[in-house]
């Protein structure tokens, strides 16, 4: 009985701090984003280059996506979680940077938690043929 309890909270938790991300990504400040990474933590989109350091997460990885996709809302879909590592799949739904366009890529997230509920590593994977078809935005690329 206690394990399930313990397990129960511990996903509890766990699905509020991703509740709370994805508001974060929904604000438009690059600092509401940062704020859920670990000091030295890593957020790398797409296998892309590792943006390392929370004032990077803001300045490199929040900052340019909300100029891409201003007004925009994350939309959680689901959210699994093993030990710490955690899966967040959403929709980015909203007005893209070009001419209002209307975007919905789908992705998920793979993460890698810090003993405090923060993220280590961030993994963000979107479909670069979706994007492309809706106007392929460069963030996604």
């Amino acid at each position: 009985m206690f394990e399930q309890e313990t397990t129960e909270m511990l996903f509890s938790g766990a699905l509020e701090k991703a509740s709370s991300y994805a508001v974060a990504w929904s604000s438009n400040d690059p600092a509401q984003v940062a704020a859920h990474f670990a000091e030295n933590g890593a957020a790398r989109l797409n296998s892309g280059k590792a943006i390392q350091g929370r004032g990077a997460i803001a300045s490199d990885y929040a900052t340019p996506f909300f100029r891409e996709f201003p007004g925009s809302s994350v939309l959680l879909h689901d959210f699994r979680l093993s030990g710490n590592h955690t899966l967040f799949t959403g929709m980015l739904v909203g007005p893209g940077g070009r001419e209002d366009s209307l975007v919905r890529p789908l992705g998920w997230e793979e993460r890698t938690l810090d003993d405090n509920g923060l993220i280590q590593l961030s993994l963000v994977w979107f479909d670069r043929d979706d994007n492309a078809k809706q106007g392929g935005s460069a963030f996604l690329q």
